[in-house]
Order: structure tokens, then sequence, then C-alpha cells
């Protein structure tokens, strides 16, 4: 007997429904407001550090003062803070903490209409609903640059089927500010159209955003040494994320090390055949394709934090949808491991619990879930695929003809 959601028959149920695994979300942003907390904390992190820059300072400090202000400290390469330094001159920071707020407002809206109403075959808005449990308010809170990133993306992402140069240009722009973001470029390994050309833009994306990055982080003088202790100190130590380098540090591992780095390897690699495989046994369509890539685009960031995972949700009811591929038996059970993943991770994100956190164990229990269905799916076409794999010394030839 399948699980699913019980039956609705009417629209206040499953408003309940989506309240109820979106709480993690709209209660922290309520008591935050009810609280007076402060709010775009990771922007004042950018636009104090700039106007450090602009002032001859160092933007490096570990607890960074700016009148009126609560900054986090500075991460981003020297670089990065010369480009917004200009701006502090023109503006004031509660003008550009203004002009930023606004900004959000369409980013954020873009991303709760792909996940709540946009249409997908045969997904409701429960289904979708459940991954939301692994979301945070702190994640919108921020106000980190990654949002307005994210939402570039997306928005160039919805075009991909009549361009793929707004997509591409729009992660290797990314890639100046968070180079772990070059992880999209699998949106395009994913699309249905020839390999070759598939892999093309890949490697043209890929080589273009190393460049970008290393274009900004070499060659900063004095404050080179400086940027990279923070991010030493910060990004790697301090806040490893919610995905692979929080897996290793809880395993005392270092993301630098050679051993976690092999492994990172074998992970990406393995993670990116998964989603291929997926996309091409199922045969998704477009607007398919594109919410898997964009879900395989998250698993494979190896420093996932909690704003880089608003469109979860419809990533996750689709791979439960897709387990169906391996019939009923491989279905039933990745339907009730969705619930089994938001559920656990609805309860500890609300019970607030020191020793377990939320979001990495969520994103963990996803991995596996991904993980599960990969392989069901794979086993159950198994002998499909040992007759396409024979067939490919032809193809390779035929490739090499530049016959297809």
């Amino acid at each position: 007997m399948t699980v699913s959601p019980p039956p609705v028959r009417k629209p206040w149920v499953t408003t309940l429904w989506v309240a109820l695994f979106t709480m993690p979300v709209w209660s922290s942003l309520l008591g935050r407001m009810l609280k007076g907390k402060w709010w775009l904390n990771d922007f004042d992190s950018l636009i104090c550090g700039a106007d450090h820059l602009r002032r001859g300072l160092s933007p490096y400090a570990l607890m960074p003062v700016c009148a009126g202000i609560n900054p986090a400290p500075f991460v981003y390469p020297p670089a990065i803070a010369a480009f917004f330094a200009p701006l502090t001159a023109l503006f004031s920071f509660d003008q550009l903490r203004l002009i930023y707020a606004l900004m959000l407002v369409p980013v954020v809206a873009l991303s709760v209409w792909y996940v709540f109403i946009k249409a997908f075959p045969e997904m409701s808005l429960r289904w979708r609903a459940l991954g939301c449990a692994i979301l945070t308010g702190s994640s919108l809170a921020s106000g980190n640059v990654s949002l307005i990133l994210h939402g570039v993306i997306l928005a160039a992402a919805l075009y991909l089927n009549r361009s793929r140069w707004p997509f591409l240009i729009a992660v290797v722009t990314a890639a100046f500010i968070k180079p772990v973001l070059l992880t999209y470029l699998v949106v395009l390994l994913y699309q249905d159209r020839k390999i070759l050309s598939r892999i093309g833009f890949t490697l043209m994306g890929a080589v273009g955003g190393i460049a970008a990055f290393y274009g900004v982080s070499h060659g900063s003088g004095p404050l080179h040494a400086e940027w990279l202790a923070r991010m030493d100190q910060i990004v790697l130590t301090q806040q490893p994320g919610i995905s692979f380098f929080a897996w290793a540090s809880v395993f005392g591992g270092s993301p630098d090390s050679p051993l976690w780095l092999g492994l990172l390897l074998v992970y990406l690699g393995v993670v990116t055949l998964g989603g291929f495989a997926l996309a091409e046994i199922t045969r998704l369509n477009a607007d398919q394709r594109l919410l898997l890539g964009l879900g395989f685009a998250h698993l494979l960031n190896p420093r996932l934090m909690d704003y880089d995972i608003l469109i979860l949700g419809p990533f996750l009811a689709l791979i439960a949808l897709t387990a169906r591929h391996a019939g009923a038996t491989a279905a039933r059970w990745a339907q009730r491991g969705l619930w089994t993943v938001t559920s656990i991770t609805l309860f500890f994100s609300m019970a607030d619990i020191d020793a377990v956190k939320a979001a990495p164990l969520g994103i963990l229990l996803s991995a596996l879930l991904c993980g599960f269905v990969t392989s069901a799916v794979v086993v159950a076409h198994w002998p499909l695929l040992r007759a396409e794999a024979a067939t490919l010394p032809l193809r390779l030839r035929q490739i090499l003809a530049r016959k297809i």
C-alpha cells in the first residue's frame, strides 16, 4: 500500500499541512520580529568590510565594528571588498540595507513561486511542503548575498530551454563570490541535449568559474594572508556548513586534509553520476530535469548553508516520485523515507536540541534518500543499462567521426 499524505478535500487542511512543515521558517521569523532581533547581519558584513577597506583599514577583523549595523566577520576576497567600497561612499549603511532588502523581495518571491506554485506533474502542494522542514528562518533573516545569487541563477535557469548563455553567465558570475555555486553546472549536464553539447557547456562553465574566482582571490597584496586565515578559521573550521564539510567535522576530519579531499572527489563523482542516471533512465521532462539538476547542485555543494536550500522541497518530492520507476515496493519505501527524513528533521528543528543540529542531519538523510532511490532505479534497469553500455564503443566512434 502506497504511503502518501491523507486525501485532502478542504483547502484549510492543506494550509495547516504547509504551515506545519514550514514551521521552522515562519516561527523563527516571527520570533525574530517579536524579540526585536537584528536582520541582514551577513549583508552588514559585506558593506562593513567594504567600508573598512575604503578607509584604509583591514576588512578582516574578527569582531568588526561599523556604526549603526551589526556585521558578521568579513570572509570574502579583498577584491570583493574593493568592488563594493565605492558604494559605501555614495550611500549610508541604512540606505544600502534598504536597497538590498528591496532587491531580496523579488528574489525570495521567485523561490516561493517555484517551490509552491509552479506546476510539476503529480506533485501536490503537500508533497512539496515536506522538504521545507529542513529550512530555517535564519536563512532569510541573515540576508546573505547567496540569496541574490540563487535567485538570479534560478531566473536564468527558467530560460534554459531558449538559451543556456544567461544561465552560464549567472553561474560564472556567482563564482566570483561563491565558487561552491559552480555545482549548479550539473543542471547543464542533466539537460535533454546531445551529450557533447552538455559536456562542452559544463566544462566551459567550470573553466570560466574557476578562472573567475582565481582572478579575485590572487594578487591581493598584504590582505591576501589575512583573507586565507579567516577562510581557514571561519569558513572551514567554525562554519563548515550543513553538508559534506559538516559531516567531515563530525568525524574530526578537516576539509583540507588529503583523506577528506579524496573522499570529497569520490562523493562528487558518485552523486553527479547518480543524478545523471536518474535523468536519463526515468526520461524526465525539461522542467523535471531542471529541478533535478538544481537539487543535486545543492547536494554537491560541500559547504551548503541554510540560505542555499530554499528550493529543496520540490526536489525531494521529485526524488520520491521517481522511485516508481524501480517498482511499487521502491516507491512505497521512498515515500516512507521522505516522510521519515522530513519528520525527524522537523522534530529536531523545533525541539532545538544542542546535541543534534537539525539542518546537517536533514541534508544527510536527504542525501541517503537520494542514494536509495538512485540505486533502486539503476538496479531495476540494469539489463537495459548493460545493453546500452555494449553500444558505447560504436557510439564513441560515431562521436569521434562527428556523425552525431
